[in-house]
């Protein structure tokens, strides 16, 4: 299993759109998830942050997404960059295999 983070804020591109302009980009963005969907990829959760977390990222938005695989991560990845979403919002991702807590902890002992 492959997990995939997303931080994003909106641009002055985004904010300059209409609201029916913006519903407009989302119906791409939907059909994308969709696709992601069937290709195995599982959105867990999309929240906006808090703006009281203690050291918080600066970013307005985040989404944790579960993929099959490294091949399919970095599909999204093309994927979302084609949609034009890297000119609309200021993003930062993380990907990675996951792996158990004491294997992360000797990885960062040893390194």
């Amino acid at each position: 299993m492959y997990l995939y983070l997303e931080l994003w804020s909106a641009r002055e591109g985004w904010l300059s759109k209409t609201p029916e302009e913006r519903r407009a980009f989302f119906e791409g963005v939907g059909a994308v998830t969709a696709e992601m969907g069937e290709k195995g990829a599982e959105m867990i959760a999309v929240a906006r942050a808090d703006d009281d977390t203690d050291r918080r990222a600066d970013y307005e938005y985040m989404a944790l997404w579960r993929m099959p695989d490294r091949e399919t991560a970095l599909e999204f990845e093309r994927i979302i960059a084609g949609l034009g979403w890297y000119e609309l919002f200021h993003q930062e991702n993380m990907r990675g295999g996951d792996m158990p807590a004491d294997e992360c902890l000797e990885h960062m002992i040893n390194r």
